[in-house]
């Protein structure tokens, strides 16, 4: 599959997108920040470009933060469905979140996370292998690329738990 979000998807996505003054109440089920080219550009100096650029402009253009509630008004409590920004996918990396803590193997060196499942679980991208999702330390592929990931969130906001 093509490594492209729809942009039906993608404007989907962005009707949830608010502004980073704006406080999040977490009243709402669906909450997203678009982060910065400085958040960008401070990531890719200390880590390099090793996030997929859909990504990179998922994040620009929708935004990091939850999705609790899909397209069809089912809602998922259970899990933080949260998409990473690049300060939060570098503490991962750094090791300095309190995950690695909890569960040393966290995730693998090769391993970019992005997506919040809950408080110790990521989906990831896994380098040199663009945008495909994968559960960390497993080769089973979640979506085929970041495009398809969206789609199927916004269809069914459970649908990696029920793979």
């Amino acid at each position: 599959m093509e490594d492209i979000v729809d942009p039906n998807v993608l404007s989907w996505y962005r009707q949830f997108v608010h502004e980073k003054a704006e406080s999040d109440d977490h009243t709402r089920a669906n909450f997203l920040n678009r982060i910065s080219d400085v958040d960008v550009d401070n990531f890719s100096i200390e880590f390099g470009n090793i996030i997929p650029e859909i990504y990179i402009n998922f994040l620009k253009s929708a935004g990091s933060g939850r999705i609790r509630q899909d397209i069809h008004g089912n809602t998922n409590e259970l899990y933080d469905n949260y998409f990473m920004n690049t300060s939060e996918i570098a503490e991962i990396i750094k090791r300095s979140s309190p995950q690695w803590e909890i569960y040393p193997d966290f995730i693998a060196s090769d391993e970019i996370p992005f997506f919040f499942v809950d408080e110790n679980s990521v989906l990831v991208f896994k380098k040199g292998k663009g945008s495909k999702v994968y559960y960390p330390h497993l080769e089973d592929v979640y979506a085929e690329n970041l495009g398809e990931f969206l789609k199927k969130l916004m269809d069914n906001i459970n649908f990696y738990s029920e793979l």
